[in-house]
């Protein structure tokens, strides 16, 4: 007789654990405006099994809607996360947080938006001055130059100027927030009006003179 023996086994299978997951990426974002917090997109984590420890440098991260955080915590497979951070408060300045998920990291990354060069000032006004000796060197208030983040060409007709109590001339540049002084002669003849009309990049302004009515009688 032939005997047969059959053999039953019963049991779970152990999966070991996978803690690290499948790598992730932030889509860099550029054209920022200066100093604002700014926040990546959405990254699901996946290939792992198990909790696994989450962190953040230099930034903030969430964990689906939960609170935007700093310390560290966990994170399971399918969880989503994002980060953010405040962008650079210069031009083209470049600022970064790095998530890191079960040893695996991403950076993401905020450039602000190139500076967009401004040499056209704000307006401004020189104050006439009225009954002045005449055939005499005139010089206006000084004015502060605005509005402007890279030096500016300055011209003038019919007198000359000072540029941050610099020498006078007829032609310069200034900066944002010098100090423009305008000199022309006075007329020779008495009520007569002389102007001189400066330019600052394309915005126009005339400083006038007018001499007194009648000459100045100094005898008693």
């Amino acid at each position: 007789t032939m005997l047969t023996a059959s053999v039953k086994t019963t049991g779970s299978v152990l999966i070991p654990p996978d803690t690290t997951p499948d790598l992730f990426s932030f889509t860099p974002i550029t054209n920022a405006i200066a100093s604002t917090l700014i926040t990546s997109n959405e990254v699901t984590i996946r290939g792992i099994n198990a909790a696994v420890p989450i962190s953040v440098a230099d930034g903030e991260y969430a964990v689906g809607s939960g609170a935007f955080i700093t310390a560290q915590s966990t994170v399971t497979n399918g969880q989503q996360v994002k980060v953010r951070r405040t962008a650079s408060a210069t031009s083209n300045g470049i600022a970064s947080a790095t998530l890191t998920v079960g040893g695996v990291s991403a950076i993401f990354t905020i450039t602000t938006a190139a500076a967009v060069l401004d040499s056209i000032p704000d307006a401004f006004v020189f104050a006439p001055k009225n009954n002045v000796a005449q055939s005499t060197p005139i010089d206006s208030a000084p004015i502060n130059i605005t509005g402007i983040n890279v030096a500016t060409p300055v011209t003038i007709v019919g007198g000359t100027f000072a540029i941050a109590n610099g020498m006078f001339g007829e032609s310069g540049n200034i900066s944002n927030n010098q100090t423009l002084v305008v000199r022309l002669n006075s007329a020779a003849s008495l009520g007569a009006t002389t102007r001189a009309t400066v330019n600052v990049g394309g915005v126009v302004a005339t400083f006038s003179v007018t001499t007194a009515a009648l000459a100045l009688d100094t005898t008693p």
